[in-house]
């Protein structure tokens, strides 16, 4: 969770046991030479690994409520599939990367092209 206020920026890690605790605090006017800590932190590879993490945690507590273990096996089988699903957008995705694992934006290249960062 990102709030701002004008002279600040904070980011917040709700998945956290101090969620209330900013994982970041930049002020407005180190945005500049901070973007690349911003990035780090709220960049594509890092929001994705948030939702996986969710996901797991969502998915590990369905499963811990079966009762047939033959379910636990479809669900491993589905998993898989879904994984190697995704295998060629992942690979996809690495040939856009950007230079910090992140998938290039056009927001992210109109603020490099007018030199904000």
């Amino acid at each position: 969770m990102v709030l701002a206020n004008g002279t600040r920026l904070c980011v917040f890690d709700l998945t956290n046991e101090e969620w209330d605790f900013p994982i970041l605090d930049i002020q407005q006017s180190e945005l500049p030479t901070r973007f690349i800590e911003l990035q780090t932190v709220l960049g594509a590879r890092r929001v994705a690994e948030v939702v996986r993490r969710r996901q797991l945690r969502y998915l590990g507590s369905a499963l811990t409520a079966q009762l047939d273990e033959d379910a636990l096996d479809q669900t491993l089988e589905n998993v898989a599939a879904l994984v190697e699903s995704a295998r060629p957008a992942v690979q996809a995705n690495r040939g856009h990367a950007g230079p910090h694992g992140t998938l290039a934006t056009s927001t992210t290249r109109r603020c490099t092209r007018a030199g904000l960062f």
